[in-house]
């Protein structure tokens, strides 16, 4: 057997010295590295709560439709704003319907439309006729889902936070004239 030098030097070389072997271990070392990352986050961050009774809030759609149709038989339609100035929130409630009786109190629901966590719930104490005031809780920034209710009806609104101070309140679904 003859082996020429650059043979026997080849095989003499430890398995940590080639090139080779460290490529071929990097892929599954990333992998690993990846996968610890994954599990960091996952760990870390919270997505929100799944609901249990999703079937139930899904049939309560056609609950929520009916406080809307109701606001809008009572011709309810409202101005929400926001003074950071005096931290305080009101809202300018109207009703077009002939009897229609304004509540003595209104409740606001601010709901954000990505973080469950940091929805707000107040309660809006009339300060004067068809005027609804409550102190301004510090909102981030982002959208925000508005629901002012009170008894059978519901108007909502939609809020883009710090960049608007002032939006329409209506009912989502509004009375269609019955056809003769």
């Amino acid at each position: 057997m003859n082996m020429s030098a650059g043979q026997a030097t080849r095989s003499q070389t430890p398995w940590y010295k080639e090139h080779w072997t460290w490529l071929l271990m990097l892929m599954p070392a990333t992998a690993v590295v990846a996968g610890f990352i994954t599990l960091w986050l996952a760990i870390t961050s919270f997505d929100g709560l799944v609901a249990d009774d999703y079937y139930k809030q899904g049939l309560a759609i056609n609950t929520d439709q009916g406080r809307s149709v109701r606001a809008s038989a009572l011709g309810l339609h409202g101005r929400l704003q926001l003074d950071a100035d005096s931290g305080r929130i009101g809202v300018d409630l109207a009703a077009d319907a002939a009897g229609a009786q304004l509540p003595p109190a209104l409740t606001l629901r601010l709901l954000h439309a990505t973080r469950s966590g940091i929805d707000v719930s107040l309660t809006l104490a009339g300060v004067a006729p068809g005027r609804y005031e409550a102190a301004l809780p510090a909102l981030a920034p982002g959208r925000w889902n508005l629901k002012a209710e009170a008894g059978d009806w519901r108007l909502d609104g939609s809020l883009n936070a710090p960049h608007e101070n002032a939006v329409a309140l209506l009912p989502l679904v509004q009375m269609v004239p019955a056809e003769r």
